[in-house]
């Protein structure tokens, strides 16, 4: 597979079905297995309408909280690059030659008005071409 990783997509894996079917049970279970994570030896007794009690459920349910978030972020970064190297080989970005990614719409319109340039000159360019020339030679 010429430019690409050498990984489709695209396929189905039985080794990540196998990993995702694990990663289920163990969360059914962790959720299912709740009772016998409920008293320590703090709170073992007290009433549940206890400062200490009510503080500690707080506090586990921020910590729960910080963690969907750590997680949200971790599966939104490698999705976010799944789909940029998906775009990547199907040809639909490229690499500048300074390393910038940018769409193939935007590349192929670059090569025209730097094309035109050396065709013509810069003064040929209209105000709209020079707009966007510069727009996109920004980095």
């Amino acid at each position: 597979m010429a430019g690409g990783s050498g990984r489709n997509f695209g396929t189905w894996d039985p080794c990540e079905a196998s990993i995702r079917a694990e990663v289920i049970v163990m969360n059914l279970l962790l959720l299912h297995a709740h009772a016998a994570a409920t008293a320590c030896e703090r709170c073992f007794g007290a009433a549940a309408d206890s400062p200490v009690v009510v503080a500690i459920g707080l506090s586990m349910l921020a910590l729960l909280v910080l963690v969907i978030i750590v997680w949200g972020g971790i599966i939104g970064f490698f999705s976010h690059v799944e789909k940029r190297s998906r775009m990547l080989a199907s040809g639909e970005l490229v690499v500048t030659e300074d390393g910038r990614v940018v769409p193939a719409a935007a590349r192929a319109n670059l090569d025209d008005l730097l094309d035109k340039i050396n065709h013509d000159g810069y003064e040929s360019l209209s105000p709209a071409e020079k707009a966007r020339l510069h727009e996109l030679a920004t980095p």
